[in-house]
């Protein structure tokens, strides 16, 4: 019996993978940085970033991690993690932990959203101007 259980709880899994794999993915949100999304209203950056919800990109999964960069040394603000992205001519994207004022900040290049895990404690920012 054991063993049935085993492989029927296999089968589940990679079930369970499909479809999650097989879900539609979270639709950006576009913000415009200095108009209450990602630059809080200051500075007059004219730059765009759209804001992918609860997902992750790093290395091997959706984007290149950037040396020195992955974290930056200190915890940031979002409007201070973006303009260490845009201070850097091959960011393309931050990811950030979801909901903190102040945290995290890992800069990403060669970013491919589509091979970006689903993971509800991360939210990734992309430039996209």
């Amino acid at each position: 019996r054991g063993g049935q259980r085993e492989s029927g709880g296999g089968g589940c899994a990679a079930e369970a993978a499909f479809e999650a794999l097989a879900r539609p993915r979270p639709q950006p949100q576009e913000e415009e940085e200095g108009s209450g999304g990602a630059g809080g209203g200051g500075g007059g950056a004219s730059a765009s970033w759209a804001h992918w919800p609860s997902l992750n990109c790093y290395q091997g999964h959706g984007a290149t991690s950037m040396v020195g960069r992955d974290p930056v040394p200190e915890a940031l603000s979002l409007e201070a993690c973006i303009a260490q992205c845009e201070a850097e001519p091959s960011c393309e994207a931050i990811v950030r932990p979801a909901g903190e004022e102040i945290g995290l900040c890992f800069l990403r290049t060669d970013v491919d959203m589509s091979s970006c895990l689903k993971w509800d404690a991360y939210d990734v920012w992309v430039h996209t101007s």
